[in-house]
């Protein structure tokens, strides 16, 4: 799939915007979600954290359908048959007409376009607590004492570190790896010449370990 993620089967979904918002939703697979308090979308990356948009204006949902069409071409294509259909016209006469295939394709080429996205993101995000994507801010960042990291998220009292989840809802992290072994002979040198007594040196670093704490 464009976004990293396998997707190796797609059932039959609805012809209409409807069908195309619950194509979009399968492409994500947990990994958008719409925040009412930001009146934003947020989107899991790979490395299991949650981003914001750059800008509001940046609209994570309509890229998410893009996606969606493209693999709806690839794999939902399978399930519509080749073969010919008829259809009777007006005047009661059964004529030859295009494969459900082809009627399939045609419907996905308008779906392709930028209208399309934009309109499936609009309905997504009205109706973002019906279709189970809506979540409160407050439901980011509550462990106190877990901090992602480039390389997974480190807990701040043990010093274990392990892979993000999505259900972990983390959306502040740091781009820089958890090493417990790293030497710091700067931070130290900064210490040591911050202030004389060991105590207070002591202190100033439990201070500074605190801020990146979530209390």
């Amino acid at each position: 799939a464009p976004d990293g993620h396998a997707v190796t089967e797609w059932p039959e979904e609805a012809w209409n915007q409807v069908g195309n918002a619950r194509r979009t939703l399968r492409m994500a697979s947990g990994r958008l979600m719409w925040v009412p308090e930001d009146g934003a979308w947020y989107e899991c990356g790979l490395n299991g954290v949650w981003r914001q948009p750059q800008a509001k204006v940046d609209d994570v949902a309509a890229k998410w359908c893009a996606r969606a069409m493209e693999a709806a071409i690839k794999l939902e294509v399978a399930n519509y048959d080749e073969a010919p259909t008829t259809r009777q016209t007006p005047s009661g006469k059964e004529v030859e007409d295009k494969s459900k295939r082809e009627k399939f394709m045609a419907f996905m080429e308008e779906s392709s376009k930028v209208e399309m996205h934009t309109a499936v993101s609009t309905q997504l995000r009205r109706r973002a607590a019906d279709f189970g994507i809506e979540v409160p801010k407050a439901k980011f960042n509550t462990e106190a004492h877990e901090m992602a990291v480039a390389n997974g998220v480190v807990n701040l009292r043990t010093g274990e570190l392990r892979d993000a989840r999505l259900e972990d809802y983390i959306s502040i992290a740091s781009e820089v790896p958890y090493d417990p072994d790293m030497k710091i002979p700067h931070f130290r040198r900064f210490l040591e010449t911050s202030h004389p007594d060991p105590e207070v040196r002591d202190f100033l670093q439990k201070v500074l370990g605190y801020s990146i704490t979530n209390e």
